[in-house]
């Protein structure tokens, strides 16, 4: 609470981002909810069809379905629509089972109907029990029943695999959200640099993220209305509602203005915390360099910790849920999320003891833990079903190679802080705790450089009162003894209470 409302700045920057969690989140979620409405609507129309779903793609105009890797030899493609061929099929179909249905030629089964959003889909079988298409009534864009043909449903297997994609887009954008919270609070609380910047850095990935986000759902949609709706279906909306944009427009414009503000308060951040390691009592230079070094591996190592579970969670989801299931077999995936699963934790705690604390032991097994994902994520792209999903999913591509750009970035810190190991990093965090536990926080200078007076405190770093000439401010909080002044060329330059116990806690540590 202390570090959080020390200034304007600080109070500023922990409301603007928890303000940003919750409309973020927000927002996140009814693009969920909805995404989520239309897809079970298009996943039930499939199911009563009975059509078996592939590796839909649509491009040049030609929407088809791969029954197996396309790419590969020996993989089996049909053509859905080509522009004008199926579309006339289309037609043909729906006359006829308007007209069958009045002379009961082609009836429909009601024992498999089932309803979805209000939607009742019933099957049209012929008299050989062969299901020529489907008949949707209640649509919000048509008052009376819908017929829709094998060739139209078969390609809403494109649409299907589009909205799963957007489901899992959906959840790991409001897991980041509160994620990037968390590490905004953090940033507050240990007054890092390093924090601070890869904030507005995400901040920045947010706001590319939402453009990126809108610019795939406008294409989509314009593959939906030319090749689906107006061609495969004949023009047949089953999702009216979904060419609304607003809550992309309003997502985006959020971010922007949430990203100048940051940016306003990232520098002012930076800027306070630059002079509270300028002022520091008892770090060295090497210490200092040491400092930082670990605040950029422990930022590195939490990002790459969210994207590697982010880029498996995903991988996995697409593996057990889409219509990837029947053509994913190899038991070396599951085994691989299992491993980073697994491995994740005490890859994580490991990491940040064993740098912290200078442990060589536990190094050894954060390297072995890092050796070990290294060569997971290296495997993965030996499965041609993964490779071919990098390209096509291009969320899911960034992702995987922002968590592998991460792991390796923490990896080689990893290495440059084991480099560093015994310049009195530790040491140095040990002397912090003594002091935290005895009831005052880092001492500070509050040094104007151009003058020869300062003031200690033992507040935290923004709550220092600054030194100008003559003139000391005081601080905005009481202490536990009074504050005194101290020239340029004094022999002793601090209350002999903080350094006796500066001294004793440099004993204890070394």
């Amino acid at each position: 609470y202390t570090r959080v409302t020390m200034s304007y700045i600080t109070l500023c920057f922990f409301l603007l981002e928890l303000a940003t969690c919750i409309v973020q989140s927000t927002l996140g979620g009814l693009l969920l909810s909805h995404g989520m409405k239309n897809r079970s609507l298009v996943t039930s129309i499939i199911d009563v069809a009975g059509v078996q779903r592939g590796f839909a793609s649509a491009h040049d105009h030609v929407l088809e379905i791969c029954y197996g890797i396309p790419g590969l030899r020996g993989t089996a493609c049909e053509v859905v629509y080509n522009g004008s061929m199926i579309a006339n099929q289309g037609v043909a179909f729906s006359y006829h089972v308007l007209e069958a249905a009045k002379s009961a030629a082609v009836s429909p089964d009601n024992s498999t109907a089932v309803s979805s959003r209000g939607v009742s889909i019933t099957p049209y079988v012929n008299g050989t029990g062969a299901v020529q298409g489907v008949i949707v009534s209640n649509l919000t864009s048509s008052s009376s029943p819908t017929p829709l043909s094998i060739e139209c449903v078969k390609s809403l297997t494109w649409l299907e695999t589009f909205l799963r994609n957007t489901k899992s887009e959906d959840v790991i954008y409001i897991v980041f959200q509160c994620w990037l919270f968390s590490v905004s609070l953090a940033t507050l609380i240990i007054e890092s640099i390093p924090h601070s910047t890869v904030v507005l850095a995400s901040h920045v990935v947010n706001t590319a993220w939402s453009l990126l986000r809108l610019f795939t759902d406008r294409g989509a949609k314009k593959i939906y209305r030319n090749m689906i709706v107006d061609g495969a279906c004949h023009g047949v909306d089953l999702l009216g509602d979904w060419s609304d944009d607003n809550i992309h427009y309003a997502i985006i414009g959020i971010n922007c203005g949430v990203l100048l503000c940051m940016t306003f308060l990232v520098y002012k951040l930076i800027k306070a915390y630059g002079k509270a390691v300028f002022s520091s009592v008892g770090s060295s230079p090497a210490v200092s360099r040491v400092l930082r070094l670990m605040h950029w591996f422990t930022v590195f190592l939490q990002f790459a910790s969210f994207y590697t579970v982010a880029s498996a969670a995903a991988w996995f989801d697409k593996r057990r849920t889409d219509i990837m299931a029947p053509y994913s077999h190899s038991i070396l995936q599951d085994v691989a999320f299992i491993a980073t699963t697994v491995l994740l934790l005490p890859w994580f705690s490991t990491g940040i003891h064993c740098v912290r604390f200078e442990h060589r032991i536990l190094f050894l097994f954060f390297a072995s833990f890092s050796l070990a994902m290294l060569a997971i994520s290296g495997l993965m792209f030996s499965s041609a079903l993964y490779r071919y999903e990098l390209t096509v999913w291009r969320f899911f591509g960034a992702l995987t190679v922002m968590a592998d750009f991460l792991l390796l970035v923490t990896c080689v810190l990893a290495v440059v802080c084991r480099v560093h190991f015994g310049l009195g990093l530790k040491q140095f965090l040990g002397v912090q705790i003594e002091l935290q536990k005895a009831g005052f926080a880092q001492d500070r200078f509050a040094l104007d450089p151009d003058h020869d007076t300062a003031t200690i405190t033992s507040m935290p770093t923004l709550l220092i009162s600054k030194v100008k000439g003559s003139e000391t401010m005081p601080s905005t909080s009481p202490v536990s003894s009074p504050t005194k002044r101290y020239s340029s060329s004094s022999t002793c330059s601090a209350q002999s209470e903080t350094f006796g116990t500066w001294l004793v806690a440099t004993a204890k540590y070394g």
